[in-house]
């Protein structure tokens, strides 16, 4: 007679190496590197994802996001609109003749401390033509991005608004608790300092 204590005991043991999430992306992982999705590849990588977490088993993925899907919906309009502007303004500049670029470093306060909302926004910012991240710390709150053109303080501010806006969007597009967050970040910044941006040359 088969003890069912000890098989739920040893399928709790299985559970905890064999994350859903680290699964399947180790199944994903294979299938791409095969080129293509056969029953044979994917029952393949099932194995060998399966066969990796027991022998291998990596820490619990904690992402700490919770999507929403009108805000994520905003989000990725508003990030298209963004992509098409950026694109024309920077291709503009760029057929002026004689123009020169000036290209700054403007550092952004983060209200989120999140590594992957930091990732998402980090990136989502570097895809908008006239703008690349430098550095990122979503431990110490940060991030430096290099401007394509600015050719003086107004236009660093315009920059810093929009990014604090496309972070904004990002953090009540995945935060558990966006308006906490935006709210506490709100608050730290507001006493610390009425400068919400440091900018380099």
């Amino acid at each position: 007679m088969v003890d069912s204590g000890a098989f739920r005991r040893q399928f709790r043991a299985v559970r905890r190496r064999v994350q859903p999430v680290q699964f399947v992306l180790l199944v994903l992982v294979w299938v791409l590197l095969w080129g293509r999705a056969t029953w044979l590849n994917v029952v393949g990588g099932m194995l060998l994802a399966a066969g990796i977490l027991m022998l291998f088993p990596l820490p619990p993925l904690i992402l700490g996001v919770r999507v929403r899907l009108w805000a994520m919906l905003v989000l990725w309009l508003r990030f298209g609109v963004d992509l098409v502007v950026a694109s024309f303004q920077v291709a503009a500049r760029a057929l002026q003749v004689g123009w020169q670029p000036q290209g700054r470093l403007l550092w952004v306060p983060l209200r989120s401390d999140n590594e992957l909302i930091a990732v998402v926004n980090a990136e989502m910012n570097a895809l908008v033509p006239g703008s690349v991240v430098v550095d990122l710390s979503p431990s110490e709150g940060w991030m430096l991005l290099h401007i394509f053109d600015a050719p003086d303080e107004e236009s660093l501010r315009v920059a810093l608004r929009k990014a604090q806006s496309q972070e904004e969007r990002v953090i009540r597009a995945l935060a558990e608790n966006p308006e906490a967050v935006l709210r506490g970040r709100r608050r730290s910044r507001s006493v610390a300092s009425g400068v919400e941006g440091q900018v380099q040359r």
